[in-house]
């Protein structure tokens, strides 16, 4: 069976990179990371103060870092920031899926609904944003995925 996927490395000639989960931790770090290495970062998160923060701190660098805040639960929003990256920031090369959540869970105090907030965002959360990603880079004919 032939794989129509071909192995793709992003630079940051080939477009914006999209790290979800950027306000805080890894994917802040990834953000700057990115960013000091020449790509124009589209960083996501629903902190809008600590998206433009690190925006903030990416100045000077040889990339930028761009805040376009969302919530990766929600799939409308995912599919509209991707085609934003598409029309205004040169397409999207590389995707940075980071977003997660941590709700400690004790057996004598189970909740579904920590369970159900937890796969959200964790695996639903990369679902909403892995897909029209991937739309978006087939017809760009390439791109790289982190998860």
């Amino acid at each position: 069976m032939e794989n129509s996927l071909s192995l793709f490395r992003a630079r940051p000639q080939d477009g914006a990179a999209w790290v979800t989960g950027a306000s805080s931790g890894i994917g802040r770090e990834v953000a700057k990371s990115l960013a000091a290495r020449g790509y124009r970062v589209i960083a996501t998160a629903r902190s809008v103060d600590k998206l433009n923060t690190l925006a903030s701190e990416g100045k000077g660098l040889p990339g930028e870092i761009i805040a376009m805040p969302g919530d990766v639960t929600d799939e409308t929003a995912m599919a509209q920031l991707v085609a934003q990256i598409g029309t205004e920031h040169g397409g999207l090369a590389l995707a940075v899926f980071n977003a997660g959540l941590f709700l400690p869970a004790r057996g004598e105090r189970l909740s579904v609904d920590q369970f159900e907030q937890t796969f959200a965002v964790n695996v639903m959360g990369v679902v909403k944003g892995l897909v029209p990603a991937i739309s978006a880079m087939a017809a760009r004919g390439g791109g790289q995925v982190a998860i």
